[in-house]
């Protein structure tokens, strides 16, 4: 378990904190990135035993860097994403996931009845992660989310 809080604290200045207990652990994981603290918790679980196919997560935690990272524990990965100015290559082109669902996605969409939505996978590489595939969801109006899956294999059914 990892706990959150901010550089700004009143009590960094206080006396050193022996660095063996597990009060001094949690406060040094408090203070790292999130996203290295994601990591090394896989790794761990990964090094315990832990089977899983896949990893989850929202958007937060969705940056290349870290997709990678999770790939090389041994881990495949599903997430949601944002719409972030992050590029992804289609067909030898670049472009932003808004470009995408734009220029591709949004006139393929088929409808799933099982979701009571439209969606469309699209494969597309990512410079760190490599190949992944996206799965654009809409209900049919202007709104739409985007999830990305490692396994270029599972159907948008399987991967929402």
């Amino acid at each position: 378990m990892a706990f959150h809080t901010s550089n700004n604290c009143p009590n960094n200045k206080m006396r050193a904190i022996d660095k063996r207990t597990n009060g001094s652990r949690r406060r040094g994981a408090a203070l790292r990135k999130k996203t290295d603290v994601l990591v090394e918790m896989l790794a761990r679980a990964w090094r315990y035993g832990i089977d899983a196919s896949f990893v989850l997560f929202d958007s937060w935690f969705a940056h290349d860097v870290v997709i990678a990272n999770i790939l090389t524990i041994g881990y495949g990965v599903i997430c949601r994403l944002k719409p972030t100015r992050a590029k992804y290559t289609y067909q030898g082109q670049s472009y932003t996931l808004k470009q995408l669902w734009q220029l591709v996605a949004k006139k393929k969409t088929q409808w799933i009845y099982k979701f009571q939505a439209k969606a469309v996978c699209v494969n597309v590489s990512l410079p760190k992660s490599g190949d992944v595939r996206i799965v654009f969801v809409s209900d049919g109006g202007k709104k739409w989310h985007a999830f990305l899956c490692t396994d270029l294999e599972l159907e948008a059914s399987e991967i929402l």
